[in-house]
């Protein structure tokens, strides 16, 4: 499977989810009212911090898959492997979701400052501990089927089981019971329905040697010192990304989390357009570098950075620029607008510029080398809530907003630098020149230029709208335009189709 076939079915499945999430979040809150939504950024920022439990073994396992894919590892191996990380992923999973059980009334009576009925929020505590257990697994079983490229067959099942999953929550709580508890129920069934599904094609898609797989030991000792490596990285990475959540939650009101809540999960359509092409070049990288070819290696991480760059900056540049308008136009609420709009501009930055730094992080992932990130990582967290810890409390919500743009303009500069130094030696000089910068300027000079010259803050839901799509037109295609590789491409693509219509034309 190519590259771009990989990324065309990310696109289509992460697309769509993004999607869902755009059309049904505005249903969510306006059935069940923003307080209760602000427990679904709860949720999210629990499934995060289970992601620290699994060891660094699904990051680790995606990158075995790669391997297997590559003739490197043999399928005895990677069987045992699978089990392995199976058994141990499930006792994790079963014990973090019922410490959730158990600690539901405790979080819900005095650690949250809401005004829902306790029982209610204990439930859906209950619930969410259920749910992310399963999603867990869920994970294990996308990473592998991600590192053996069965990445069409993902997307393809992503789009259905989303559509389950969105879709059924908004006639849940619209046509049965507007309730917390029974979105999180729904929740539970779908992705129940999930982990049998992609367990059972998972088994499919590794060829069998006629012997059962069994815990392996020593599989897992050979996998030991990556994936320790990326459980350092992944504890400082989930302290960096759900630390402001944790402190937020203690600190402020549910009714401004959730307006915070709602402006990250509006951040998340940078992860969308941007994960397919992280997700795409990753198992190519780490086969690149299996064969000892550089010149492979290098031409997948500049055109991985390219997209990314072009495909972010006119993402990005929309919400910083327009953000008001962003929120106004999706949710039809005015009074939300102006208390989202200055931390979508804020968080919206920090998202971007982390995008940013994905091709890189997976280069050098695929090297095999997880140090230097764990390094840079600590450095950041511990900044990170010292500045939490003194500026929330003061100014808050907009104070952890500001402070995720901060430390990811620190990640692009400093920590860019220091790692291409020491790693990814002559791929940085690219990455800034031809890779990163001209997309980023273009798309952010068109929308500043629209912003200039377009109506006020009187336009309506459907000037808004168009505006807003025209931006993310224009910046997109500017930043298409403006690198130099991507250019070309196009341009050849281009002459190819005027040769093919000339020759129609003439009759040949």
């Amino acid at each position: 499977m190519s590259v771009r076939n990989n990324i065309i079915a990310n696109y289509v499945g992460q697309g769509w989810s993004a999607a869902m999430n755009l059309v049904f979040v505005p249903v969510y809150v306006s059935a069940l009212g923003i307080e209760s939504y602000a427990l679904v950024g709860i949720f999210a920022a629990l499934q995060a911090w289970l992601a620290l439990l699994d060891l660094g073994m699904t990051p680790t396992l995606q990158r075995e898959m790669a391997r297997f894919s590559g003739g490197l590892v043999s399928p005895t191996r990677i069987r045992d492997l699978l089990r392995s990380v199976e058994m141990i992923c499930a006792a994790i999973g079963m014990l973090a979701a019922l410490a959730l059980l158990l600690g539901a009334d405790f979080i819900a009576t005095r650690w949250l400052r809401t005004n829902l009925p306790p029982t209610e929020v204990r439930t859906a505590l209950q619930c969410m501990g259920v749910v992310i257990g399963l999603r867990f697994w869920e994970a294990i079983y996308r990473s592998a089927l991600y590192g053996l490229e069965r990445q069409v067959w993902f997307n393809g099942f992503n789009v259905i089981a989303t559509t389950a999953r969105f879709g059924g929550a908004a006639l849940v709580v619209l046509l049965w019971r507007p309730s917390i508890v029974a979105f999180f129920s729904w929740h539970l069934l779908v992705s129940a329905i999930s982990v049998i599904l992609l367990r059972a094609k998972l088994g499919v898609a590794i060829p069998s040697d006629g012997r059962a797989a069994r815990f392996s030991p020593s599989a897992l000792a050979e996998i030991k010192a990556f994936a320790l490596g990326m459980i350092g990285i992944n504890l400082t990475a989930l302290i960096l990304t759900q630390a402001d959540k944790v402190i937020l939650t203690r600190i402020l009101p549910m009714t401004e989390f959730g307006f915070y809540t709602l402006a990250f999960t509006m951040c998340s359509v940078l992860v969308a357009v941007t994960a397919p092409i992280v997700q795409g070049a990753y198992p190519r990288l780490v086969r690149s570098v299996a064969a000892g070819d550089r010149a492979a290696f290098e031409a997948t991480y500049h055109r991985g950075a390219q997209l990314v760059a072009i495909v972010a900056s006119s993402g990005a540049a929309v919400l910083c620029v327009f953000s008001g308008l962003v929120v106004r136009v999706w949710t039809n609420d005015p009074a939300i607008a102006a208390k989202t709009g200055s931390l979508l501009a804020a968080l919206a930055g920090g998202t971007f510029l982390n995008a940013l730094m994905q091709i890189p992080y997976f280069g050098m992932l695929a090297e095999g080398e997880t140090r230097f990130t764990l390094r840079m990582n600590i450095v950041a967290a511990v900044i990170l809530i010292i500045v939490l810890l003194i500026a929330v409390p003061r100014y808050g919500a907009l104070a952890a907003a500001e402070t995720w743009l901060a430390i990811n303009s620190g990640f692009v500069t400093v920590g860019l630098a220091l790692l291409h130094r020491r790693h990814l030696k002559g791929l940085l000089h690219k990455w800034y020149v031809r890779d990163t910068l001209p997309a980023v300027t273009a798309a952010f000079m068109i929308c500043v230029v629209l912003r200039l010259i377009a109506p006020g803050a009187d336009m309506d839901r459907i000037g808004g709208f168009a505006l807003l799509t025209l931006a993310g037109a224009l910046a997109l295609a500017a930043a298409t335009i403006s690198t130099r590789d991507a250019f070309d491409r196009l341009r050849t693509f281009a002459g190819r189709g005027r040769e093919r219509l000339f020759s129609a034309m003439v009759g040949e």
